[in-house]
């Protein structure tokens, strides 16, 4: 269950290198698990054309943090913005890390209760690649839904929020509050802007959960 105490230790600032071991993206990524299998999920446009990707994570009872490199070819979704990495060599370490893990039954169903066509949104992550402490906590951002998370939009499985976002904020999970716990609803993974020149107008794009778990589920 993601709760107000533990939903700080899902995310992580990822920075992506290419075959020559020069930065290429930096962006959100936050932890999921399916069963054994432990991901990192961003996007696909922060992951693809990269090998090898760095991420910090603080270490239970101690004010540390522990900076992790993995070379790995990360999975891309065909059709949306999704990017997951495969982490499981680094959970099989002795390492004690302070993560909290996104698992299936935290992601929105619609057979456990309905989205109304507004509801509260909050989105971490870490914009301009800023943190809220040394030990990587993610800048939270609150808001509402700009269009219904049932309905598509463009004829696509995203919808739009009002929260405005900038670089370093692709791959920052939604969430929405249900009872005492949070449930992923959506991916951050774009602004929108202007057709003349480009300014943001204060609305974000997010690929539904559905999207990822079918994937994951299929992974």
């Amino acid at each position: 269950m993601i709760t107000e105490e533990n939903i700080i230790y899902t995310t992580t600032l990822i920075k992506a290198y290419n075959y020559e071991k020069n930065i290429c993206n930096t962006g959100t990524g936050f932890f999921c698990k399916d069963k054994e299998n432990y991901y990192l999920i961003s996007n696909k446009h922060i992951v693809d054309g990269c090998t090898e990707f760095e991420f910090k994570v603080p270490m239970y009872g101690d004010d540390k943090i522990v900076t992790t490199k993995i070379k790995i070819d990360p999975s891309s979704h065909s059709l949306y913005d999704i990017g997951v990495i495969g982490i499981n060599a680094v959970m099989s370490s002795n390492y004690k890390y302070n993560i909290k893990f996104i698992e299936i039954s935290d992601f929105y169903n619609d057979q456990l209760f309905k989205c109304s066509n507004i509801e509260n949104i909050i989105m971490l992550g870490y914009p301009q690649g800023m943190k809220g402490d040394p030990l990587g906590c993610p800048i939270i951002k609150s808001g509402i839904t700009a269009t219904p998370i049932s309905k598509k939009y463009n004829d696509q499985e995203i919808f739009l929020t009002d929260i405005l976002s900038f670089p370093g904020s692709s791959g920052s999970p939604i969430f929405i509050k249900y009872n005492d716990s949070y449930i992923l609803v959506g991916i951050h993974y774009a602004s929108a802007t202007t057709i003349d020149d480009g300014s943001h107008i204060g609305l974000g794009f997010c690929i539904k959960d559905s999207i990822l778990y079918n994937w994951i589920k299929g992974i």
